[in-house]
């Protein structure tokens, strides 16, 4: 992107004395920086292309979930031809990074707080009932959760002698896929609710309502497990089983599900959690090694961890608990070796 484009872009928002802050790159294709300006103020600027703001995904979204007071940054700007959007700075601290720092410490009531206002927030998405008709339309039904299982399996032969799921995981993986998708309990999921995808500008005690939500433009519907399991099986975060099991009963009551179903949705949660473990783990090998985003990479053997947790958790059959292990060993002395 030519410098001369943002700054004609900039000026138009009175931003003429800047500097340009790359950002770390996730998932997506498109670039952000941040935009450093008058001493202590600072806006995103995001550079995406092809942009065509009538059919862009995330621009839709963005006005629609401010519109309902949700925490998601303000667009201030944009420019279609250059594919130039200019956005409200959510902060330069991922819940990720608060959560470690918070861990340092051992500040336990601190973690706590932090997610029940995050849990808070998610219960508001799931809400959502005049949802907009590209989202309203598109599920997470049979073919694209076995899309992405199948994902997996394709991406996992990247890696020279990687131990590949068998026959009867195969199987046992479908049958999942088939029973998430047969719910009925379909909510508007952001999709990749996880702790990089929050953000704060501090993290001080009374800060714990202060965050956004970010990465959105993927949204669709979907079981409220979805988004739960992509927080509290976070593959970037690991929290402890007492407090996944107090956030969970928090979410629960909180959106009132009849207590006399709790085990059915708990047993719910954990096939949900298990399937979207496997699908950021393809998700995690496309980008560290296909697109060479190394730092996708440092996720996997957390992402293993959880498996291997839910396995037990879930009382899935025994094949899945050894295969994971088995994974994670095989994982463990491809890093022995890099080092």
């Amino acid at each position: 992107m030519k410098s001369e484009i943002i700054k004609n872009f900039l000026h138009k928002s009175q931003i003429y004395e800047y500097q340009l802050e790359s950002l770390v790159e996730e998932g997506s294709n498109r670039v952000y920086y941040r935009i450093l300006y008058n001493e202590n103020q600072s806006l995103i600027l995001c550079v995406t292309y092809p942009f065509i703001p009538e059919r862009d995904d995330f621009l839709e979204l963005s006005y629609y979930l401010k519109n309902h007071n949700l925490k998601v940054s303000r667009i201030i700007d944009y420019s279609a031809g250059d594919g130039l959007i200019l956005l409200e700075d959510g902060g330069s601290q991922s819940l990720q990074d608060v959560i470690l720092e918070f861990k340092k410490n051992g500040d336990k009531k601190k973690i706590k707080n932090f997610y029940i206002s995050i849990l808070d927030e998610m219960s508001k998405w799931h809400s959502l009932k005049d949802i907009p008709d590209f989202v309203k339309n598109r599920y997470f039904n049979f073919e694209k959760l076995d899309f992405e299982i199948n994902f997996l399996y394709e991406k996992m032969k990247i890696i020279k002698d990687m131990p590949h799921p068998g026959f009867e995981f195969q199987i046992f993986l479908k049958e999942v896929n088939e029973f998430l998708s047969s719910q009925n309990l379909w909510v508007f999921t952001h999709r990749d609710f996880h702790s990089r995808n929050i953000l704060y500008k501090n993290s001080e005690e009374d800060s714990s309502n202060d965050f956004f939500v970010i990465d959105f433009q993927d949204a669709r519907m979907g079981l409220p497990w979805y988004d739960l399991s992509s927080l509290l099986y976070d593959p970037y975060v690991f929290l402890d089983h007492e407090l996944i099991f107090e956030l969970f009963d928090y979410y629960y009551k909180k959106n009132h599900y009849p207590q006399k179903e709790k085990e059915y949705h708990t047993n719910v949660f954990y096939l949900q959690s298990l399937q979207r473990l496997l699908k950021a783990l393809g998700s995690f090998y496309y980008l560290g090694l296909e697109k060479n985003k190394k730092h996708f990479l440092e996720a996997i053997p957390q992402t293993l961890e959880h498996l291997i947790d839910i396995s037990i958790l879930g009382k899935f059959p025994d094949h899945l608990y050894l295969y994971f292990n088995n994974l994670k060993k095989f994982i463990n002395q491809v890093y022995e070796k890099q080092k």
